[in-house]
């Protein structure tokens, strides 16, 4: 199967909260922290465990009107008590009028009042504004743009409210209605797409000079675009618009390297869908032409020589391919620390593994096949899987001995559940099919 791992370069600002990696917590230990919290009202570690619990287990282990109410309790008092706080910034301290069991249009009416009481009481704060804005990025957008325009106003310095405000004006483009709290598309109205707001914030992305605004609706809209596009939910123009304003934040911030990456991470998006070898090679000439024109290469890190080295080998130019794949491989054990070592070191040897088939050189090719093979995974390896490019091709020239040594070496990273290697490797007569 070939895979292309995509980065997923979610443009908005990421609030970490302490407690945000607790376990979580039983009925009685919900009871218990709420007693807590009589006593002492400000302790937002457990105020935050408990939002957590009563919005991914409470509505199934109370009924979702219970669970709706202790939100709703929480959420005004957060609100009321510590608007500025990064517990705000949560999705867990958003309510959605409608969609799914959880959602509550009288209590959405409350916390937006309060919200706005808020953003008026206190205008000069970006963050408190930038909450505000996050509560209302999909179920009332034209406020959550207003609010943020505000917090850059207030706070020119800080690039964080431009990519807020991008991300506003994507999910409005694309009429988005809900979102998980990982940041992935569940419901889009395509009537909102073709809107007031969706047409305002194409207009202002059109004329925009920011380019964190420009790069980071364009990310988003990549995002969102390769997932709506499978349920033809997305814009026809979607990922059009998205290598547009990828390609103008380029130009307005050449020395940022996330620009280059995201666009091109459009080529190989469009590079998966039906379409010739021609195409397809054209697209990968564009990715790799796009990576180069980013900050030095010389000093990239992990993620883009493996761009890179890909890229190079889709676009037929082997040369480079096999540059990048031994410089990303020189720099993968110089960084052994680096979460993406393992993932690192399976591409880079995949493709030199590739270029040596091509050479006509099967030895080595079933090496570099084989330290492939010994990643140590991690990443989207651990969870999607290796990629099984070079493994088709020398199967299909009878190595099956190699392959089955490959699949067998996957297996200690492969732990995502219900992993298909036990039963693909100890099949007799091992077949390719279904790998591409």
């Amino acid at each position: 199967m070939k895979r292309i791992t995509f980065v997923l370069l979610v443009a908005v600002s990421t609030f970490v909260f302490a407690t945000k990696a607790h376990a979580q917590i039983s009925a009685d230990q919900a009871s218990r922290l709420e007693e807590s919290l009589t006593r002492d009202p400000n302790d937002l570690a457990a105020r935050a465990q408990l939002l957590r619990y009563y919005f991914a287990v409470g509505g199934r282990q109370l009924s979702p009107e219970a669970a709706r109410q202790a939100r709703l309790r929480h959420i005004l008092w957060l609100v009321q008590n510590h608007p500025e706080s990064e517990l705000a910034s949560l999705s867990e301290a958003t309510i959605d009028p409608a969609g799914h069991p959880l959602a509550d249009q009288e209590g959405y009416a409350k916390v937006k009042a309060l919200w706005l009481e808020q953003a008026e009481k206190h205008k000069d704060n970006a963050v408190l504004l930038a909450n505000a804005a996050w509560f209302f990025k999909l179920p009332d957008k034209p406020i959550a743009a207003r609010l943020l325009k505000r917090a850059r106003a207030v706070d020119p310095g800080n690039q964080k409210w431009s990519e807020l405000l991008g991300f506003v004006y994507a999910v409005g483009i694309v009429g988005l209605t809900g979102m998980n709290q990982n940041g992935f598309p569940t419901a889009a109205d395509p009537d909102e797409a073709r809107g007031s707001f969706a047409q305002q914030a194409r207009e202002e992305l059109a004329k925009s000079q920011d380019a964190a605004v420009v790069g980071a609706a364009g990310n988003r809209l990549w995002f969102l675009g390769s997932i709506l596009s499978a349920s033809g939910k997305a814009p026809p123009d979607c990922l059009d618009l998205a290598e547009q304003l990828l390609a103008r934040a380029q130009a307005l911030d050449p020395g940022n390297p996330a620009w280059p990456q995201s666009l091109a991470q459009v080529y190989a998006l469009r590079a998966l869908k039906p379409a010739s070898p021609e195409e397809r090679a054209a697209l990968a000439r564009k990715r790799l032409e796009t990576l180069e024109k980013g900050p030095d290469t010389v000093k990239l890190g992990l993620s883009t020589l493996t761009d890179l080295a890909t890229a190079a080998f889709d676009a037929g130019e082997f040369e480079k391919g096999e540059t990048y794949a031994r410089r990303l491989l020189e720099v993968a054990s110089q960084n052994r620390s680096d979460p993406l070592y393992g993932t690192a070191i399976h591409h880079g040897n995949l493709i030199l593994g590739r270029l040596a088939l091509r050479a006509g050189d099967m030895q080595k090719a079933k090496s570099f096949l084989l330290a492939a093979g010994r990643t140590p995974g991690g990443a989207t390896l651990s969870s999607f899987g290796p990629n099984m490019s070079l493994a088709k091709e020398l199967l299909e020239r009878g190595e099956k001995q190699a392959v089955l040594e490959y699949l067998e070496l996957c297996k200690s990273f492969w732990t995502f559940p219900r992993n298909p290697l036990a039963r693909i490797s100890h099949q007799k007569g091992t077949r390719s099919e279904g790998w591409e």
